[in-house]
């Protein structure tokens, strides 16, 4: 219950900050902060589930918990984090931003460069056209392991540990399938 309201809670605030106006934030500006915001709250989400993983295992083994009912509650919480806030929260970025989308319309500059501002933003600022960059450079870089879903290439106990998981779930919507 209490993860629920929490979701809730995570979910309106989420919504608010991507629906709020600011008439000086350009959309480049926008679509940064909320990339960035969104980024920071996966990574929390990831070492969530890591450390309810390891809890639920450290019950089993060194508590004599029932296996079977932890690991239930634990895919209750899987199931509460990755569908109820990763995917929801997700898809309201994809649908505010349409990353997704083709042409004129798109806005999805890890696949598409600066570029995708153009009609968007009069000019865009140099941060993000330098966070852009890296951002092109790193998923560039890991592409094989963001389309795997995976933030590193060694073999992770439970992929409920591999801290970076569902960034790359996040980060393989950016890329040209």
């Amino acid at each position: 219950m209490l993860q629920q309201r929490r979701i809730r809670l995570v979910l309106k605030d989420w919504g608010s900050m991507i629906w709020a106006t600011n008439p000086s934030a350009t959309k480049d500006k926008e679509w940064a902060i909320a990339f960035s915001v969104f980024l920071i709250l996966i990574l929390v989400m990831d070492k969530t589930l890591g450390a309810a993983y390891y809890f639920c295992e450290g019950r089993i083994k060194h508590h004599g918990h029932q296996a079977s009912t932890e690991r239930e509650l634990f895919q209750d919480l899987v199931r509460l984090t990755q569908k109820e806030l990763f995917d929801r929260c997700k898809e309201i970025f994809h649908w505010k931003f349409k990353t997704r989308k083709g042409g004129k319309e798109a806005c999805n500059p890890i696949r598409d460069g600066i570029d995708a501002f153009q009609g968007k933003s009069k000019t865009v600022d140099h941060d993000v056209v330098r966070f852009v960059g890296e951002l092109q450079h790193v998923v560039g870089e890991y592409e094989q392991d963001v389309r795997l879903h995976r933030s590193s290439g060694r073999d992770e106990e439970s992929e409920y540990t591999d801290g970076g998981r569902l960034a790359c779930v996040f980060l393989d919507d950016f890329l040209s399938h």
